[in-house]
């Protein structure tokens, strides 16, 4: 009797240790499965852009999970707290959270760090972000992602021609670091009709030099993201040698045309919340990140003073676009 209950309870002990070594292996693993829903907004700073757009990308967030694709997500359970804003990605990031970064400098800190985990890169110039796969990003990996803040070359070259339809001769300010761009402009000025003047300058000094030399040959200035060109040392000089001049800057901002630029096309942060919202789910839902690209939403502000006095009567913002989104089809 005695040897029989033995025999029972090596049979017994037999049959628990690989259900407790199963229950345990499920425990291991379950911190990083509710993490992988995890989704953190790197920026420099907790104010400002970053707060804005940390607001509406979680609003977007909300929203989009409401949709019946979206509704088993994990990162929908409760997205509202699956999302953080943090400036330290070394410290906050678990291995699998989705770390996206805000901004130039945080996307120089991501793309430098060690983390191997997925990354997105949004709030960053277009060219910026190819310096960044040149040096330190896997632009194959199916984990690494980028949604640019400026416009595609064929948008700002078509609001040109809504607004300044007689007009044929464009200008651009190159800095040094972007001078890469030169051929790019050059092949789209001339599919849409353009001819193109490019002047690279060395420093924020030469801007001013620059910009009088086109003057006699240009009929509008095309602003594209440089910060060597346009910064808070050179812009009101530029943007009143320019109106002195009575040549129109179209703009990459909204900030640039209440500067005084004569119109804009730009996405708002809270369109590209909502398009960066969109990426997020879509890995969430796939497991991959697809390729970087341009924010298909954006928006466009003229500046009617400005173009009052420079003797333009341009369409309505809203039939601007519209007829923007017209040509590009």
């Amino acid at each position: 009797m005695i040897l029989h209950s033995v025999a029972c309870l090596c049979q017994a002990r037999k049959a628990v240790v690989p259900l407790l070594a199963a229950v345990i292996g499920v425990l291991t693993i379950f911190p990083a499965v509710a993490n992988s829903s995890d989704t953190l907004l790197l920026a420099p700073s907790d104010s400002g852009i970053y707060a804005e757009f940390h607001s509406a990308f979680k609003s977007s967030l909300s929203l989009r999970c409401k949709l019946n694709k979206n509704r088993g997500l994990a990162a929908c359970q409760d997205s509202s707290q699956s999302v953080r804003l943090t400036t330290k990605v070394e410290s906050d990031a678990s291995p699998g959270s989705l770390v996206i970064s805000l901004g130039t400098k945080s996307g120089e800190q991501l793309a430098k760090s060690r983390r191997e985990g997925p990354r997105f890169f949004t709030l960053i110039p277009s060219a910026g972000f190819k310096r960044l796969e040149s040096c330190c990003l896997d632009s194959k990996s199916s984990t690494v992602g980028g949604l640019f803040v400026d416009q595609p070359l064929q948008r700002q070259f078509a609001l040109t021609r809504q607004l300044l339809p007689e007009k044929n001769r464009i200008g651009v300010l190159l800095g040094k670091e972007n001078r890469s761009k030169k051929a790019g402009l050059e092949k789209e000025a001339r599919k849409q009709g353009f001819t193109i003047t490019v002047k690279i300058v060395d420093s924020s000094s030469a801007v001013g030099p620059a910009l009088k030399s086109l003057v006699g040959e240009i009929d509008v200035l095309l602003a594209v993201p440089d910060h060597l060109v346009y910064n808070s040392k050179t812009i009101v000089n530029l943007l009143l040698s320019s109106y002195r001049h009575k040549i129109p800057v179209i703009g990459y901002s909204k900030a640039l045309v209440n500067a005084g630029a004569t119109a804009a096309i730009y996405t708002e942060v809270e369109q590209l919340a909502d398009v960066a919202a969109g990426n997020v789910l879509n890995y969430y839902r796939t497991h991959k990140l697809g390729s970087s690209h341009y924010a298909e939403k954006f928006t466009v502000k003229v500046n009617r003073d400005v173009a009052r006095s420079l003797g333009l009567r341009p369409a309505s913002d809203k039939k601007l676009k519209q007829s923007i989104e017209g040509a590009l089809r």
